[in-house]
């Protein structure tokens, strides 16, 4: 596999080293443009030249992979794909083709990049989304564990034995003193509880 100078777009010599290269941890992600190339043919070269601009644009840079196919070694692909002819660019994202562009048409080829590389952030931004919401039901669920855990459950930082704010100590204080059998939560150990209790119970500051 050959870089060209930019060090973005790749030539690939094999099926076996573009299988790889389609499933990589680097690109896997982005949207990988498959340029299927016959150096003889003067248009594949206008086609590399716009791809090569297309690779330095600020606005796909971080989110587009580029790629060079030459079509005399790449049988199994064009015969699976039904690719007859040079240039011909196929889209993939996660190692799957999702779109392509036959012949050049230099209008289409952006267009079609742009739909998609906005649709992958769109998604992945919803999947950190789902993730996110996830973790967030977890704690609660903790939270929700904690406080049927006892009939009188202390969030305090720090525990009894050495408290790590004036409130918590006096708050241990008054319970002993009225001999109020309790247990506590270390709410400095569990930074994700910490913040989801002052959410579920609709208070800033602990202890609680």
């Amino acid at each position: 596999m050959t870089k060209q100078n930019n060090n973005e777009v790749y030539q690939i010599s094999t099926e076996k080293i573009f299988d790889e290269y389609i499933s990589s941890p680097s690109i896997i992600n982005k949207l990988l443009l498959a340029h299927i190339e016959l150096e003889q043919i003067t248009v594949c070269k206008i086609v590399n030249e716009g791809l090569l601009a297309i690779s330095r644009d600020p606005e796909f840079m971080e989110q587009l992979a580029i790629c060079r196919l030459n079509a005399d070694h790449f049988y199994d692909l064009l015969n699976s794909e039904n690719v007859n002819a040079a240039p011909t660019i196929l889209f993939y994202h996660q190692a799957k083709i999702i779109d392509r562009v036959d012949g050049f048409n230099q209008s289409d080829l952006l267009k079609k990049i742009k739909l998609h590389i906005n649709t992958i952030g769109i998604v992945q931004a919803t999947e950190i989304k789902s993730n996110s919401d996830v973790q967030i039901e977890d704690v609660e669920n903790k939270i929700k564990k904690l406080l049927y855990s006892s009939p009188i459950i202390l969030f305090m930082k720090g525990t009894p034995a050495s408290p790590q704010c004036g409130f918590s100590r006096q708050a241990c204080h008054l319970l002993d003193e009225h001999k109020i059998h309790y247990d506590y939560f270390d709410v400095l150990a569990d930074e994700n509880v910490r913040e989801q209790l002052k959410k579920h119970s609709n208070w800033n500051t602990y202890p609680q």
